[in-house]
């Protein structure tokens, strides 16, 4: 007499299983969706540059208000203003944070290479496991700082001038020491959103950043701002809002909703190939000349990358591993002790 009853449970059980593999297939595409966006986003900053269309504070400021703008009306549509609290202040420093790294990084980008400017954004490496010691007096781990040995040992050879041992010491330029300064900010950032922002709402985190980004850049650009440029022409409008509703606002959105379902692993594999797709293109679209120096380079920048996400993805498995065992054992000492007294007599 339970046989339909148990079919139709199975049937509904094989139905979920499905539909949760489709949603985690569907988060891995928008992993990858968002990977690829971010690749495309220097590459339509350098273009920006060298047309003259906009200089970097003014860009990144402009990029931000669309950006807020169109988040905002998410938030509102959503609902999510409601979750604003006082505990929300620590966005304000890390927006702060954030603002200055996107400043170096835009400045550093106007005059230097595409992709040392890509892969130096990884320096951030280096910042992560020094800014979470300070910040919580945890010491980082044997691979973190053998990631960051290997990322300077990449940055010398991604910045040098040949492959002879003698080229691989020259002083980096301006925009090479921007770019590198940029990423350790990036680093900054992500370690400061770990330690203060694990029960925040991550839309109006993102969002109370870029609000604070925004005014921050439009406060150096305007008076400050050497060669100050806008353009009104269609298609450096049409390369602006690119970079504001697809590569900010759409981007955030996505990988927020696809990383729930995403391993750890799997993320700190697809996050530094930004930086891989933005070198291919550039090359490719003539932007800059091929070199090994960006090819060696960039590939030990990535390795470290890989080794510090890995580590990091291995490590937090295990804390949470961890926590959940000795649940499961007060679970079973209490199922054994229930069991115990149902079977004692009276």
């Amino acid at each position: 007499m339970h046989i339909p009853f148990l079919c139709a449970r199975g049937c509904y059980d094989l139905r979920v299983m499905k539909e949760e593999s489709a949603k985690r297939v569907w988060s891995h595409i928008g992993m990858v969706l968002c990977v690829l966006l971010w690749g495309l986003a220097p590459l339509a900053g350098k273009y920006l540059f060298d047309e003259g269309a906009y200089s970097p504070a003014l860009l990144i400021a402009l990029r931000g208000a669309v950006s807020v703008l169109l988040m905002g009306l998410f938030l509102l549509f959503t609902g999510r203003f409601r979750k604003l609290n006082k505990s929300y202040w620590i966005c304000l420093p890390a927006g702060l944070i954030l603002g200055s790294a996107y400043l170096f990084q835009f400045i550093g980008l106007e005059s230097t290479a595409l992709s040392k400017n890509t892969f130096l954004e990884s320096f951030s490496v280096i910042a992560v496991p020094l800014s979470i010691w300070i910040l919580t007096r945890k010491r980082p781990g044997i691979a973190s700082a053998f990631a960051s040995i290997l990322c300077l040992a990449g940055a010398f050879v991604l910045c040098g001038n040949g492959m002879d041992f003698s080229a691989l010491f020259t002083t980096p330029t301006l925009g090479e020491a921007f770019s590198a300064i940029g990423g350790l900010l990036f680093g900054v950032n992500i370690a400061f959103t770990k330690v203060f922002v694990k029960d925040k709402d991550p839309f109006l985190y993102v969002f109370i950043q870029l609000l604070v980004m925004t005014v921050i850049s439009f406060a150096y650009a305007l008076p400050f701002e050497k060669g100050l440029a806008y353009s009104f022409e269609f298609r450096h409008i049409l390369v602006l809002l690119f970079l504001a509703v697809i590569c900010t606002v759409g981007c955030w959105i996505l990988r927020t909703a696809s990383i729930k379902r995403v391993s750890a692993i799997t993320c700190a594999v697809l996050n530094p190939m930004s930086a891989v797709i933005a070198t291919i293109l550039s090359i490719s679209l003539s932007f800059e000349p091929f070199s090994w120096n960006v090819i060696v380079g960039g590939a030990i920048i990535l390795l470290a990358v890989f080794l510090s996400g890995i580590y990091d993805a291995l490590e937090e498995k295990r804390h949470v591993h961890k926590r959940e065992t000795p649940s499961l054992e007060m679970e079973s000492s209490q199922d054994s002790r229930a069991s115990a007294s149902t079977d004692s007599p009276d």
